[in-house]
């Protein structure tokens, strides 16, 4: 579609213009209108009085390239009015002021009239308005083209702003722009610091590079401070001011924009002075900066949250797979715990069932030794009557006791080895071969009864009935401490010990056996040795005494060693229970070490990817640019 400009151009190759003519009630714009279509090839002028019925004109003219207001030479200018009619122009339109005075001119111009003319009384002012018509709209035309472009590179430079991931790279590109876009000679950005209150230079443009170093400004009453706390700009006339400063001694004129809560823009001109333009061309720079920074910021702080989450993450990933690991090895010494519980349970078991055994043996003994002992009172009995009959044969008997008590040092030797069993189980083998010596013995003393009686009369028939039940009860006996022996022999590992000893002991007794026949051949009349026989009854009865008393003792033992054993396997069932117990807990704790670790690499992909969608939203070009975008 052809532009407006070019929709204006004749079939003569000419540029067609549209010009609106306005004079201030002087009734001269008619003239003024026809003269500018005869001086310019192609104008169309139409006149108009009154700035109320020009700007109802322009709003159903449309487009106009230029706006010539025409008034009295010695009339004043209305400002208000001629700003609204101004207003009703669009962008590109030329205005052309035709005045008597030099300072409504200015006025004029400051206004944003393009041109001004000087009104004279002889008329020679209208014969060069066409022509500075002419020069009028073709500045006005190139104007506009240059704030399209303005415009356009400002929407350019809005992208790299709202793509900038830090706020230093947002001070570089705002700093370039004004410089190589905008055109201002000398920039610098300003951050604002809380912690002194300040406004510190982050960037300095390409034209004052030298003066990086310069100081922080305070948030005082300096333009600066104005600026930032008023969040306008604020522009400093330093023309034909004289000061050492380095502003005065380098600008012209120079403006500090706000850039939100951020800090500020300072723009200075080395000559000339800063245009309507230039001022809200800054404004939208400082506005886009300010969205810039707010993005920027938000960056940082969202790079410092996944930075912060990364290193989380990762950190609940090694404390899972360190628990996990502790956790394994738990579950495996417990299960170590478990299976060692069984297997001194299981022993304990096994000691509790040969100890019972014991106890029934020991029980019997004590049924064996009870009648030993009421046998052996008789035998005293029996044997305090025969004791005159004795005291013939006491030198023979005398060696038959020299040997006896060789056995009794062989036994005592037996009961030395036995003490080096530990524990209670010792004194039950001490016991039992006591009991087999005392056993030995009394068949010993049995067999010499049976000789001395079968020896005598008729009246020691009744000492021979006694002798043979005392052998038969001392063979009862030895069957009785072979059975404890038996016993004994699978509760301990000395058994072979034991056995060594006994064999020796029963190669003493035999020699004593012999020793005492020898003496039963020699004495021929060993019925006058009763009386050593009712010592031996005596011996017996007290051995005897002494075995239940042991077997007692054993008895005791047993019981408590039965006792600690059943509590043993109570409490390794219950240490078991406890253990198995804890496995549940212990996968539980694992299963939970799983999921975190796999929350924390989850945690760890989220961030990821949030990270990269966020890159992604940055470098995607933007439809509109934020912040103002037009004058």
């Amino acid at each position: 579609m052809p532009s407006d400009a070019e929709a204006r151009t004749s079939v003569h190759g000419c540029k067609a213009m549209k010009v609106l003519v306005v004079d201030a009630d002087t009734g001269g714009a008619e003239s003024v209108a026809g003269e500018i279509t005869e001086q310019i090839d192609g104008a169309e002028a139409e006149a108009v009085s009154g700035f109320e019925q020009s700007r109802e004109q322009l709003r159903t003219t449309g487009s106009l390239d230029c706006l010539v207001c025409v008034t009295r030479p010695d009339d004043g200018i209305d400002t208000l009015a001629l700003q609204s009619v101004l207003g009703e122009t669009h962008p590109g339109c030329a205005s052309v002021f035709v005045g008597g005075q030099t300072d409504l001119g200015v006025t004029a111009l400051e206004h944003g009239v393009t041109d001004f003319v000087p009104r004279d009384d002889e008329g020679r002012w209208l014969s060069v308005l066409p022509d500075r018509i002419e020069a009028a709209t073709e500045r006005a035309t190139g104007f506009h083209d240059d704030t399209e472009a303005t415009l356009e590179a400002l929407n350019e430079v809005t992208r790299e702003l709202i793509a900038a991931d830090t706020t230093h790279e947002v001070a570089v590109v705002t700093n370039e722009y004004a410089n190589d876009v905008l055109g201002f000679p000398a920039t610098s950005v300003r951050r604002y610091n809380p912690e002194n209150h300040a406004l510190e230079v982050i960037q300095i443009g390409a034209q004052v590079g030298e003066e990086t170093d310069r100081p922080p400004y305070p948030v005082d009453d300096s333009p600066h401070g104005k600026a930032f706390r008023r969040g306008e700009p604020v522009i400093d006339d330093l023309r034909g001011v004289e000061d050492d400063a380095f502003d005065r001694e380098v600008f012209t004129q120079c403006m500090y924009v706000p850039i939100g809560e951020y800090g500020t823009i300072s723009i200075g001109l080395t000559e000339g002075t800063l245009s309507t333009l230039d001022i809200k061309f800054a404004e939208i720079l400082a506005n886009n900066a300010r969205v810039a920074f707010d993005e920027a910021t938000q960056k940082e702080q969202l790079s410092t949250t996944l930075t912060e989450i990364d290193a989380f993450a990762t950190q609940v990933v090694e404390t899972s797979e360190a628990v996990h690991s502790a956790v394994t090895d738990v579950a495996e010494a417990n299960e170590r715990v478990v299976d060692a519980a069984d297997d001194i349970s299981a022993g304990a078991d096994e000691q509790s069932a040969l100890l019972q055994d014991a106890t029934e043996e020991t029980e019997t003994l004590l049924d064996v030794v009870g009648q030993i002992a009421a046998l052996a009172d008789d035998v005293a009995d029996q044997s305090q009557e025969s004791r005159d009959l004795a005291e013939k044969g006491n030198r023979r008997a005398q060696t038959a006791v020299d040997s006896m008590e060789d056995i009794r040092a062989q036994v005592d030797t037996l009961v030395g080895e036995i003490e080096s069993l530990r524990g209670e189980i010792e004194d039950i083998v001490e016991i039992v071969d006591v009991i087999d010596g005392i056993a030995q013995e009394t068949n010993m003393l049995a067999l010499n009864a049976s000789i001395e009686a079968a020896r005598a009369d008729a009246s020691g028939d009744g000492f021979a009935v006694v002798a043979d039940e005392v052998k038969q009860l001392a063979a009862e006996t030895k069957e009785s401490t072979d059975e404890i022996r038996d016993v004994v022999d699978r509760v301990t590992a000395q058994s072979e010990t034991v056995g060594s000893t006994m064999q020796q002991m029963q190669s003493d007794i035999a020699a004593g056996t012999s020793t005492v026949e020898e003496t039963v051949e020699t004495l021929a009349a060993i019925q006058q040795s009763v009386e050593e026989t009712d010592t031996g009854v005596q011996q017996i009865s007290q051995r005897v005494d002494q075995q239940a008393s042991a077997v007692r003792d054993v008895d005791d033992i047993v019981d408590r060693v039965a006792t600690i054993s059943q509590e043993t396997a109570t409490k390794t069932d219950t240490v078991a229970t406890i253990a198995t117990d804890q496995a549940e807990p212990i996968d539980d704790v694992t299963d939970r070490a799983d999921q975190l670790g796999t929350v924390a690499r989850e945690l760890r992909t989220l961030a990821a990817d949030l990270s990269s969608d966020r890159d992604t939203a940055i470098n995607s070009e933007p439809t509109q640019s934020p912040g103002p975008q037009s004058t």
